[in-house]
């Protein structure tokens, strides 16, 4: 049985982690931290970007990734966006950077930002490599030169594909001459949604450059032209499931970034979908601190701080509501073996406990839905399960 799945990002993640695992070692998965690339979230974020990034940080993102604009700002402006990362506790994973950033005074810039902010990767997001294979053993003395000057301050370079770089040119892919000609401590990060559309194998690529593929943006992607990547994450073709397993098991993962180019939400509203889980299934009031107390009640104390934040999205969609939950198997167990008059009771108590503004009429379909997660995540031989609710 696989029990590593992260998450399944149809909506707002909750966190799990609590900070960025040593670069040494591929880490657990229960401590990779999932987050969020900006320019998910371009529109808002150019309008208000401090309150765009504390609704990502109220969705539940461990934290983020800045796009490109980033590096208009000052250094002061960079000093008040860290000390808003801090008192929300998210972190700034690394920073997507245009091409010529990665040399002169414009490199210098960068460094001092990415430091302020606290970043360890400062990531080249495109290059403009000259035609044919040579201008892109161009780009990756680029990324060499850049990392030789990064790293002495404890940042690191990285590439970022797109469909060009899995696309051959005189039967190589430009993405071979990059790993074959960086430092592995450059990372590769994978977009897997421009590798799959290129026609490439993402699965397949991470397993042949073990310890390179330390963040992946989880982008998905759909063949049918009016879907493209308007799809949410589990809507389009990725193997997940394949991905993750790679990722974590050699891939040499340290974060996740989730990235939706569009779709059919609104930025904020599918992001963040303000009041998250009590708006979307219109159960007002019911919090993280509340959520762990229905666990308490359903299953005992002994898992109630073990594993407090048991929902990994929920969104409203067509009058229902869909719900993932990521579950330890042997919770997956415990919960298969509740009966009926313990669901009941379950809601019974959680709806009467001080914190709460439901009746138990409300709580019991949510109880319910975790019993049919589980039951069905056992059969299916994964611990994340979607339940849709009508």
């Amino acid at each position: 049985m696989w029990t590593r799945r992260r998450f399944l990002a149809t909506g707002a993640l909750l966190p799990w982690a609590l900070h960025l695992p040593d670069a040494q070692a591929t880490p657990s998965a229960n401590t990779i931290p999932v987050g969020l690339e900006m320019y998910s979230v371009r529109d808002a974020l150019g309008k208000d970007a401090v309150g765009t990034v504390r609704a990502i940080a109220a969705m539940g993102y461990q934290g983020l990734e800045f796009y490109a604009p980033y590096f208009a700002w000052t250094e002061a402006q960079a000093q008040d966006m860290r000390k808003l990362l801090d008192e929300l506790k998210i972190r700034c994973f690394s920073t997507h950077n245009d091409s010529d950033y990665f040399s002169g005074d414009k490199l210098q810039h960068a460094q001092e930002l990415n430091l302020i902010l606290g970043s360890k990767y400062m990531v080249m997001a495109s290059s403009h490599a000259k035609p044919g294979l040579d201008g892109w053993r161009e780009v990756a003395d680029t990324l060499n030169a850049a990392a030789e000057k990064l790293e002495p301050h404890g940042l690191k370079a990285g590439y970022h594909n797109h469909q060009l770089e899995f696309t051959p040119i005189d039967g190589v892919r430009p993405i071979e001459i990059l790993a074959k000609n960086t430092k592995p401590s450059v990372m590769l990060q994978l977009d897997v949604g421009t590798c799959i559309e290129a026609g490439a194998d993402p699965a397949a690529w991470i397993r042949a450059h073990p310890g390179r593929i330390r963040s992946m943006h989880c982008k998905d992607w759909s063949p049918e032209a009016a879907k493209k990547y308007s799809v949410l994450l589990g809507e389009g073709v990725a193997d997940w499931k394949a991905l993750f397993q790679a990722a974590e098991n050699g891939g040499g993962i340290e974060y996740y970034l989730v990235e939706q180019e569009g779709s059919r939400y609104s930025e904020i509203k599918y992001d963040a979908a303000p009041g998250g889980f009590t708006d979307s299934l219109q159960y007002k009031g019911i919090t993280e601190l509340q959520l762990s107390t229905l666990w308490a009640s359903v299953l005992g104390v002994k898992w109630e701080l073990k594993f407090i934040k048991p929902f990994t999205a929920i969104f409203h969609t067509d009058g229902g509501a869909r719900l993932i939950c990521r579950l330890p198997a042997a919770m997956l167990n415990d919960m298969v073996k509740l009966t009926p008059e313990q669901i009941s009771g379950a809601a019974d108590k959680w709806a009467a406990t001080a914190e709460m503004r439901c009746k138990p009429s409300d709580a019991l379909p949510i109880v319910e839905g975790l019993a049919v997660c589980a039951r069905k995540a056992i059969e299916s031989e994964q611990n994340v399960y979607l339940w849709n609710s009508v």
